[in-house]
């Protein structure tokens, strides 16, 4: 008759769903990104944006913004920055300040997305009335 020590147990365990998040997450970072571009959008009081990013892949990117008021109107916010951050991973990306292209309309080049996954990006419109911050989720791809 064998006896297993209970820590030897343990121990597999561990090592098993340790084995199996591995798995996960492998499986999970190269699942590649959707064909096409990217289209999100958030609405706060003050503001409405449409985001839409073209290439959702480790690297930068290029982000176009349309911006509209409360009204439906296309806004002309002072400052529009454009922020990623992957909060499961800790990683907090400089913003990068959008250009304006025409009115309600703007572009922020060279946003850095660092590895696949679920990201957010918050998009910040500063005007005469404040600070207006919203965030989008997107999925960063291979």
């Amino acid at each position: 008759m064998t006896i297993e020590h209970p820590r030897r147990r343990g121990v597999g365990l561990v090592v098993g769903l340790a084995v199996l998040a591995a798995a996960v997450v492998l499986v999970w970072s190269l699942w590649p990104a959707p064909e096409g571009p990217m289209v999100v959008s958030a609405t706060s009081a003050r503001h409405s944006v449409v985001l839409t990013a073209s290439n959702l892949r480790v690297g930068t990117t290029t982000v176009e913004l349309d911006v509209k008021d409360a009204q439906g109107q296309p806004a002309a916010p002072d400052q529009v920055r454009v922020e990623p951050v992957m909060a499961m991973m800790g990683h907090a990306i400089g913003a990068v300040v959008a250009t304006p292209t025409e009115a309600g309309h703007f572009r922020a080049e060279g946003v850095a997305l660092t590895m696949t996954g679920q990201w957010q990006i918050t998009v910040t419109l500063v005007d005469r009335g404040g600070t207006d911050r919203l965030s989008v989720p997107v999925q960063v791809g291979t």
